[in-house]
């Protein structure tokens, strides 16, 4: 199943800046794009991302153009110190609109960076993804937190390399936490700081994989698959394969990096395509 990332502006149809209109323009409005996109075999759409405090009216009109075009949806979040129920009181008519056949919401997260402490952060993570989780399960909601791994800016091992996040899903230990596993910044990790960061996640990180995001690395993070991107592609999909991982083949691409290096239009058909290809063999 292949899933690719959009903001929230192209899903509601109002651009925000130059290259969500660019988007736009190219395929003749949000509606013709995402049919487009399932005529290319793409089956899920997230929205990337949702920001503490959201208007659930703006984000229900997001879904319900991803739904009523025949597609699926996931949520990029945001872990936010807050009660349980502040935190999914918005979620909550977002859930309630998804039509029958679709079983759960996947909800992708980063670790917290409130304080220079590594470790205080850490501490933070568990928290609030026990506190939220454990909510989720007792009130019987259908989320399943996503944890992914990071960008490191230095050689000091880091809470959100992949050993990192896989020492804080192991704490939390329910049955509705996860990984998250981004190709693109483990790459862009082990490329710049190959000291500390394998180009290749440990086995024992992959099996905990319910969701994934895929960029190629042009000098940044979050490039298609075009001109001089790269990214060990075939080799990563082929363990997520080996780990037994059934789950989404998610495309980020962020436009705002790339839009007046290539068409955005086909800059993200393109990696479809290369992603489609790579699963299909």
């Amino acid at each position: 199943m292949i899933g690719v990332s959009l903001p929230l502006g192209v899903l509601k149809n109002e651009p925000q800046t130059e290259a969500q209109a660019l988007l736009l323009e190219q395929y003749g409005g949000r509606d013709n794009l995402l049919k487009e996109f399932k005529k290319l075999k793409v089956d899920s759409i997230e929205l990337r991302s949702i920001k503490p405090g959201f208007s659930t009216k703006e984000v229900q009109i997001c879904t319900q153009a991803v739904f009523e075009n025949g597609l699926t949806c996931t949520i990029h979040g945001e872990l936010e110190d807050v009660g349980s129920k502040v935190f999914f009181e918005n979620l909550i008519g977002v859930i309630r609109q998804f039509p029958c056949g679709i079983d759960e919401l996947i909800l992708t997260v980063h670790s917290p960076k409130d304080s220079k402490d590594d470790e205080v952060n850490r501490a933070n993570s568990v928290k609030l993804l026990t506190r939220f989780a454990e909510f989720a399960l007792e009130n019987q909601m259908p989320v399943q937190f996503a944890l992914e791994n990071n960008r490191i800016h230095s050689n000091v091992p880091s809470i959100v390399t992949c050993e990192g996040v896989l020492s804080i899903v192991n704490e939390v230990n329910l049955p509705n936490v996860g990984i998250c596993w981004d190709f693109g910044h483990i790459y862009s990790n082990h490329v710049n700081f190959p000291e500390v960061a394998e180009l290749v996640s440990p086995e024992h990180f992959i099996k905990k994989v319910i969701h994934t995001h895929i960029h190629a690395y042009e000098g940044r993070t979050h490039f298609p698959f075009m001109g001089n991107a790269i990214l060990p592609l075939e080799q990563y999909c082929a363990l997520l394969r080996q780990g037994g991982y059934k789950g989404i083949y998610n495309l980020e691409l962020d436009i705002e990096r790339f839009y007046k290096l290539y068409s955005p239009r086909k800059a993200f058909e393109l990696s479809i395509l290369t992603l489609k290809q790579c699963l299909d063999t």
